[in-house]
Formats: C-alpha cells, sequence, structure tokens
C-alpha cells in the first residue's frame, strides 16, 4: 500500500487542474476496488455553491447544484456535525431522512449512488469537507475494501483535500505559517516518504536533528502526525522545490 499511497501523492503533486486531481484519486481508488467518488468543499455562506470535484454522473453533480441538495442532505449533515467515518444506505444504520431528504436518496441511487463511504475533514479554520466512495450496490468488493482500507482511504481523503483547497483559497506566503526555511525542508523530504534517518543524510543532519525539525513543524501546523502537517502546509502555500539553509 505504500507504492500505492506514495504513487497518489506524487500525482496529486503534479496536477494542474481538476481532470488531474480526478485522475489522482481515480488511480487509487480503483486499485482499491472503489470506482466512484465525490469532493465537496463547503462554502463559509450558505448563498454560495459548494466547490464539488468528482467521477458521479455530470447530469447529477448538476442536478444536486442547481437544487441545493447540499442543504438538505442527511449525509452532508451528518459530516458537519460528526469528526469520524460513516457508512450509508439502505441496508446499513439509516441516516435520519425527511421526506424530501429520501427523495434524495432516490434520485441519487438512479444514477448509481446508492451505498457510500463518507469522511468528513474538519479544518483547524473551522472548515468543513467531504469525501465520499460510491455505488450503486452492497457488492462484497466494496464492503471488503472500505473495512480493510479505512485508515489509508483517510490519509487519501486528507491529502486530495489539502491539494483541492489550494484551488480556491488565495495563497500566503511561507512566513505566515511561522515554520523555519529548515523545518519547510524537512517536511518536504517527508511529504516524498523519507525518513527522518534519510532526511538528516540528505540535508546534513543528525536524525534527531531532522525529527527534531520534524516535532517543531509539527506543533507550529497544530497537527497531530506529521501527515497532518504536511496537509496543512500544502493548503497554506503548497511544498516548495528542496530548500537549503536554517
Amino acid at each position: 500500500m505504500h507504492d500505492l499511497f506514495q504513487g497518489f501523492v506524487d500525482m496529486l503533486f503534479q496536477a494542474d487542474g481538476e481532470a488531474a486531481l480526478v485522475g489522482a484519486m481515480l488511480y487509487a481508488a480503483n486499485a482499491l476496488d472503489l470506482s466512484n467518488f465525490a469532493y465537496l468543499a463547503m462554502p463559509r455562506l450558505s448563498t454560495l455553491r459548494p466547490d464539488v470535484i468528482s467521477n458521479y454522473p455530470a447530469a447529477w453533480i448538476n442536478r444536486y447544484a442547481a437544487c441545493h441538495y447540499e442543504r438538505i442532505d442527511p449525509v452532508i449533515r451528518h459530516a458537519l456535525n460528526h469528526s469520524g467515518a460513516f457508512t450509508w444506505g439502505p441496508d446499513f444504520a439509516p441516516l435520519d431522512a425527511l421526506r424530501p431528504e429520501q427523495q434524495l436518496f432516490d434520485e441519487a441511487s438512479q444514477f448509481g449512488i446508492k451505498y457510500g463511504f463518507t469522511i468528513p475533514i474538519h479544518d483547524h479554520d473551522g472548515s468543513t469537507a467531504v469525501i465520499t466512495f460510491a455505488t450503486s450496490d452492497r457488492r462484497a468488493a466494496f464492503c471488503r475494501s472500505i473495512r480493510r482500507n479505512a485508515q489509508l482511504l483517510r490519509l487519501l481523503a486528507t491529502n486530495f483535500h489539502a491539494h483541492a483547497r489550494r484551488r480556491t483559497r488565495v495563497i500566503q506566503p511561507f512566513e505566515s505559517t511561522g515554520l523555519s526555511r529548515r523545518q519547510i525542508e524537512c517536511l518536504n523530504w517527508a511529504a516524498q516518504g523519507k525518513s527522518t534517518w534519510e532526511i538528516g543524510k540528505i540535508i546534513g543532519v543528525s536524525q534527531r536533528t531532522a525529527a527534531f525539525h520534524l516535532e517543531k513543524a509539527k506543533e507550529k501546523l497544530g497537527a497531530r502526525n506529521i501527515t497532518q502537517a504536511v496537509a496543512r502546509l500544502v493548503a497554506t502555500n503548497g511544498l516548495p522545490h528542496r530548500t537549503t539553509g536554517d
């Protein structure tokens, strides 16, 4: 799975538009027996439409947007109020749905979207995004993939969100993160899958010093782990090319 994740991250870093982002997610999803996905970033103002990146049928995406279904979608409502990933569909524990919401589910199923696994992403600035992997029926392969790869799917979702978010945010200087050049450099190499020992050898410091820089970067970005720190730095301004100096 390491090669799959690394390939996915490499594709995200090279993505120059929405089509490339979709391609990166499909590369990973197809390898995990998951074919349909939707990324939805909720706007701060309810009058605005959410940012959507998906391989769902275009007709359904357009109808969902035109009807502002995100305002009544039980999946979105649950994601806004909970941090844990969850499954949904007729054979799973049902989400609370009133008549208009049930109509939404009925319409979605006509486009092959009947069961799903949804991952909420709550950013430190209070914004929320949602990534869903969906299928038309409860296939054994779909359920097995969700069960076996739940943690990996969360990593895919977090990294995808970080890169997708760059499309809708104003780019800020790296200085705004409070990170030193060395801390950014270590995060850059960590994003490429390098261990602290390897990072130390590359930049000419001890493994302990490399680990120290990563730990300080994590603290400054308010991240729980290095993966999240990388994602937050990418969301702020992307990772730079290799830097030098302290």
